[in-house]
């Protein structure tokens, strides 16, 4: 940094801009790749990995895509998954601040990548969905019941 410093003092008001912005580009790559590897503490995380992670609710989660994290959270002594984003280090919506090397365990392909697996008719098992209010039926069921 000494010798930019020294470099700056010979410069005009253009050249010592240009020059600026360079050391700017240079900062906000170094600040881009250390913001990687301090959130995934290695290369990027793999769609089905799960991974041991540092969050406000999960500590081992499975990475989903689009920067989110899924695993299951026990809150009043009832299970559920939960998904939390993964953090940029400047967003204040990212709670997993840390993803730890290696990976724990794959998902199995079969298995959906959701928060959900589906809501099901209690009457005739098949799927169901919500169409809510001002609907007569708000649940309606593929087995049309």
């Amino acid at each position: 940094m000494n010798e930019d410093h020294e470099e700056m003092k010979k410069l005009g008001p253009e050249e010592h801009r240009a020059f600026m912005e360079e050391i700017r580009a240079r900062a906000r790559k170094k600040l881009q790749e250390y913001d990687a590897r301090r959130v995934t503490g290695e290369a990027d995380p793999v769609v089905g990995s799960i991974y041991r992670i540092s969050s406000r609710n999960l500590w081992v989660a499975v990475y989903v895509g689009g920067r989110m994290m899924t695993g299951i959270r026990e809150k009043f002594d009832h299970r559920y998954l939960f998904s939390e984003e993964l953090s940029n280090g400047r967003s204040p919506t990212g709670t997993v601040k840390h993803v730890y090397p290696g990976v724990l365990g794959r998902v199995p392909d079969d298995i959906p990548l959701r928060e959900t697996l589906g809501t099901v008719c209690r009457s005739c098992g098949t799927p169901a969905r919500w169409t809510g209010p001002p609907t007569p039926a708000p649940w309606v069921c593929e087995g049309g019941m």
